[in-house]
């Protein structure tokens, strides 16, 4: 079996069919993902649940991505002649 990474897409809609109720098994059918991965993005999203509620999903998305880029800065090539 192939591991495939989530898309920001597939993130978007395990969310959205959290929020209106949807269950898990439903959403893995979906998504053709295991029930395990559901619950673990479901339990990712209520970790990192930003204090404006009304957020939407694509921007809190957005959001934890940059400050993962904030945390793990790429190293910087200096392309400067003087050093």
């Amino acid at each position: 079996m192939t591991y495939r990474h989530l898309s920001i897409n597939e993130l978007v809609i395990i969310e959205a069919y959290y929020q209106i109720g949807k269950k898990v098994i439903d959403i893995a059918k979906a998504l053709n993902r295991s029930r395990q991965t559901i619950y673990k993005v479901i339990a990712m999203l209520k970790r990192v649940t930003l204090p404006t509620i009304m957020m939407n999903s694509i921007s809190r998305i957005s959001t934890i991505v940059n400050e993962v880029k904030l945390n793990y800065p790429r190293k910087s090539v200096n392309t400067s002649p003087f050093g």
